[in-house]
């Protein structure tokens, strides 16, 4: 594989977190990375994720905003759209720091494992740092992601990063700074499951 033409794909699922969204958009649209694309997952948000998602329309290779299943259908949606070597998934309110797809790139070039952890500073409102807490991004290979079996139990009642990382805990991680990880909203999920 031709590491400097490493294609990186960054999928956010989101619902109703506008104020959330702009952000991470911002910080992925704004890495100096020429070999990225952006998927972005909308459960049918009534909130401004569609109107930040228009305004950065041009930057992002697909997105879409209609009512789903849950976080993971959301994830899957943009899972079969993604083209590229490597998987990442963002959520809202998360950010990548400057230059961090060229640091999973150059880590992709270094390292043989077929799973890679960044580390995150964890923010809170307003994306102020929460204390000396960090938490982890995963970066992993199309090829190993599309191995992994995904159960949908009552609307998404487990956690589809979750079941992954489970599956693949036994392939190794290499740590990196890459982003902030926020934690003072908590992730959206299904109707069904909130009544």
């Amino acid at each position: 594989m031709n590491i400097t033409a490493l294609r990186i794909s960054i999928l956010t699922p989101c619902l109703n977190e506008g104020e959330w969204l702009e952000p991470t958009l911002c910080s992925v649209i704004d890495q100096d990375y020429p070999h990225a694309e952006y998927l972005v997952s909308d459960g049918g948000s009534h909130d401004g994720s569609v109107l930040a998602l228009a305004r950065y329309d041009q930057h992002i290779t697909w997105w879409c905003s209609e009512v789903d299943n849950g976080r993971s259908d959301a994830i899957h949606k943009t899972l079969q759209r993604a083209t590229g070597d490597l998987i990442l998934i963002l959520n809202a309110g998360d950010v990548l720091l400057p230059g961090a797809l060229q640091a999973i790139a150059d880590a992709a070039a270094k390292y043989t494992c077929p799973w890679m952890v960044g580390h995150a500073q964890i923010i809170g409102d307003h994306a102020r740092p929460m204390g000396q807490g960090y938490d982890a991004i995963h970066i992993w290979p199309r090829q190993v992601v599309s191995r992994a079996r995904f159960a949908q139990i009552d609307h998404e009642a487990l956690c589809f990063e979750q079941m992954l990382e489970s599956q693949l805990l036994h392939s190794g991680h290499q740590p990196m700074p890459l982003g902030c990880i926020a934690v003072a909203k908590r992730q959206q999920i299904s109707p069904a499951l909130a009544a």
